[in-house]
C-alpha cells in the first residue's frame, strides 16, 4: 500500500532515542503511514545514550510530509544553532498537516519560529524558556494549538480515560490503542510515556476519520 501519511522524525546528534522511538512504534503500524528518520547532514546519528542510527536521510531530500516531529535530547542547543537543520524544519513545517515535538524538541520548534503566538509545553525544567520564542508555556502533558502539538517530558503519564474523552473515541478504537501501548510498554491503565501518548493522539484521529480500521492497526499481532 503506498504511503499517504509520511511522518518525519527530525533528529540530530545527541538526541534522546526514546523521544522518537516511542511515537515511531505507534506510527509505523498504521496502514498508509511511512516513518522516516532524517537529519541535517544525513548519515549516522549517535543518540545521547550512545546508540547509533546509521544511514538516516537528509532533510533536504524529503519533499514534504504529513507530520514532522522533533524529539528532545542533550543535543537540543546545538540543534537550535544548526542553521541548516532549522531551515529544513521550517520548510517541511510550512506544508505539514501537523508540527509536533516531544520534550525539549519544542525549544527547537521555537528557535525555528514555529511557536509564535502558540501555547506549547516541554520538559518541566525548560518549559518557561518557551516564552522567549513568543510561545505561551502550558503545563499540560500534551498541548495542541492549531496544527502544532507539543508533548512534555518522556516519562509523563496520560490517563487513557480522559484521553479517550478528549479524542471522542469509540470503545473499540480505545481498546485497540490500549492493546498496542500495553504490548509496547507493559502499561495496564495508562500510557506512561508522553511520546507514545502524542503518537496515539494522531493514531486516534486517523481511526476516527476513517483512514484505517482498528483490526488492521496492530501488525503482526
Amino acid at each position: 500500500m503506498p504511503a499517504d501519511f509520511i511522518v518525519v522524525f527530525a533528529i540530530y546528534p545527541r538526541v534522546t532515542q526514546l523521544d522518537f522511538t516511542g511515537p515511531y512504534e505507534v506510527f509505523w503500524r498504521l496502514p498508509g503511514a511511512q516513518c522516516v528518520l532524517a537529519s541535517a547532514a544525513g548519515g549516522d546519528i549517535e543518540t545521547d545514550s550512545g546508540i547509533v542510527y546509521p544511514s538516516v536521510r537528509r532533510l533536504a531530500q524529503i519533499e514534504q510530509c504529513a507530520l514532522i516531529c522533533v524529539p528532545g535530547g542533550f543535543g537540543t542547543i546545538e540543534a537550535m544553532e544548526d542553521q541548516e537543520f532549522i531551515a529544513q524544519l521550517r520548510r517541511l513545517a510550512a506544508s505539514a498537516r501537523y508540527v509536533t515535538s516531544v520534550c525539549t524538541g519544542s525549544l527547537v520548534l521555537g528557535a525555528a519560529g514555529l511557536l509564535k503566538g502558540r501555547r506549547a509545553t516541554s520538559r518541566w525544567a525548560w518549559r518557561d524558556a518557551l516564552a522567549a520564542f513568543g510561545a505561551t508555556p502550558d503545563a499540560a502533558r500534551v498541548v495542541r494549538d492549531g496544527n502544532v502539538v507539543t508533548g512534555g517530558g518522556v516519562t509523563a503519564g496520560s490517563s487513557i480515560r480522559p484521553w479517550r474523552m478528549r479524542c471522542r473515541l469509540s470503545s473499540a478504537c480505545c481498546s485497540t490503542l490500549l492493546r498496542l501501548t500495553k504490548r509496547m510498554f507493559g502499561c495496564t491503565t495508562a500510557v506512561q510515556i508522553a511520546s507514545a501518548s502524542l503518537a496515539s493522539f494522531f493514531a486516534a484521529r486517523l481511526l476516527r476519520n476513517g483512514r484505517t480500521n482498528s483490526a488492521a492497526m496492530i501488525r503482526g499481532s
